[in-house]
């Protein structure tokens, strides 16, 4: 995907790669933006789509710590973590088994047990990217999430790691064929402040609506989040092109980006709350779910399909584009 976006920039001399954001300051006319190697940068609008470490938001805090001093802290501490989780790639193979293949290609496999859980998938041909999900001791917030060490990720593979994940082959199997891995938070959470500044500067993506990662919604989450407000920076630029080649006002940009909110937050807060359901039920956090986990085998695959098409179906498309679905049905009138 970013090799997709990169190609796309006709003018690659704009792009400042392992560059950060020290400071931003914002006018009626624009926004300056100061980065950690000194340069300054002009332009009209700040979109910090930097993660759930974001320094975009870090930076938002600050600005209205005086001003609004609950609303700074809930955007520094509004996201917790109840599980974390080992990311991981591996050998499509178990050495000691002769090199036999752990799954086949192009298959996965769930496992789940009370406490944890594990997802496996074959992809790459030779490669299986594998996660460990776990439950937490306690519950964190950011900034104050931990960050693993590699001796954590060890104790964690000794705990867990004599289970089974598959037909013959378990965790540790996986990590002893691993080729890289890594042991992360699982942060969630929809950030209640507004999502801008009241001005050029607005937060997207993993910033502002973290969800885990058990269902796998959290990307399909942000490009909403995208779709939405190109609906509103697009067609905003094209009335100001056909208006003399204008520039945005400050208080047309703040409602472009202030509409992107008010579509993007709704679908944020279902899916961010979904995944975590998820989570805990592949964990089997709690009685009900665990009762859940022996309902669900009856719930027809037909009506679990439809559940994830009706998800589907809610989701924007770029509005200033032609619609291929509606191009498909004129194409089939009689």
């Amino acid at each position: 995907m970013l090799s997709c976006i990169y190609n796309q920039i006709a003018d690659k001399s704009r792009i400042r790669a392992h560059t950060g954001v020290a400071s931003f300051t914002e006018t009626e006319d624009g926004v300056e933006v100061v980065t950690d190697k000194g340069e300054t940068i002009k332009g009209d609008i700040l979109l910090g789509a930097d993660g759930i470490h974001s320094t975009i938001r870090t930076l938002m805090a600050d600005k209205i710590a005086s001003t609004d001093p609950d609303a700074s802290k809930e955007m520094q501490s509004g996201f917790i973590s109840n599980y974390h989780c080992i990311f991981a790639t591996s050998k499509n193979s178990k050495e000691s088994a002769g090199g036999k293949q752990f799954l086949p290609e192009r298959a996965v496999h769930n496992v789940y047990y009370p406490g944890f859980s594990g997802v496996i998938a074959a992809g790459v041909p030779g490669l299986v990217f594998w996660f460990l999900f776990v439950k937490s001791d306690h519950t964190t917030q950011t900034p104050n999430t931990p960050r693993f060490t590699e001796e954590e990720t060890e104790a964690t593979i000794a705990k867990y790691g004599d289970y089974a994940v598959g037909p013959g082959y378990t965790f540790k199997d996986l990590w002893e064929s691993r080729v890289r891995a890594n042991m992360l938070p699982l942060e969630e959470g929809v950030l209640k402040p507004k999502w801008n500044t009241g001005g050029r500067v607005a937060l997207m993506g993993d910033a502002v609506h973290k969800a885990t990662i058990n269902p796998g919604l959290g990307g399909n989450l942000a490009i909403e989040g995208v779709v939405h407000l190109m609906n509103e920076l697009v067609p905003l630029a094209r009335r100001c092109e056909a208006d003399g080649g204008r520039k945005p006002t400050k208080s047309e940009i703040t409602a472009a980006l202030d509409a992107y909110e008010a579509k993007q937050r709704p679908h944020a807060n279902t899916i961010v709350t979904m995944s975590g359901y998820v989570t805990r039920y592949e964990a089997m956090e709690t009685w009900w779910l665990r009762l859940l986990r022996r309902v669900s085998p009856w719930v027809s695959d037909k009506t679990k399909a439809g559940g994830f098409v009706g998800y589907i179906n809610e989701g924007p498309w770029l509005n200033f584009l032609p619609n291929p679905d509606e191009e498909k049905k004129v194409d089939e009138k009689p």
